[in-house]
């Protein structure tokens, strides 16, 4: 009986331990091209942290910002598949709507207007 008495003993310890040293990863948190999942404890935050800490969206985490330098297809079906913004006369490209991860601005469709301009490689 002891021994069943210290295993279980040991075991909510552990757990308790992994809880505390490994949360559990509810938050959200933009990484350069893409969102990972991170702690949503404020000591994940460090001076000059720029990109906010948000609760997870499942298909807001699906967002991944794409070479604008390299080719895309760009529509399919006729409708676009790629989606932009412009910041500086710089042109940034991603998978899907949304709001830009870094402006809070909402993506634009890409047109063949701005595939032009901008001097896009598209796939054919």
């Amino acid at each position: 009986m002891t021994i069943v008495i210290v295993l279980m003993s040991l075991f909510f310890t552990g757990y308790t331990a992994k809880n505390i040293f490994f949360p559990a990863k509810q938050c959200m948190q933009w990484q350069g091209s893409h969102y990972e999942e991170v702690d949503c404890s404020n000591s994940q935050l460090g001076i000059g942290q720029w990109n906010n800490i948000v609760p997870i969206d499942a298909s807001t985490m699906k967002l991944i910002k794409l070479d604008s330098k390299a080719e895309q297809v760009f529509f399919k079906n006729g409708k676009p598949v790629v989606w932009y913004s412009k910041e500086h006369g710089k042109i940034e490209l991603f998978n899907q709507p949304g709001l830009h991860p870094e402006t809070g601005k909402t993506l634009k469709e890409i047109t063949k207007y701005i595939i032009k301009e901008y001097h896009l490689k598209e796939k054919e």
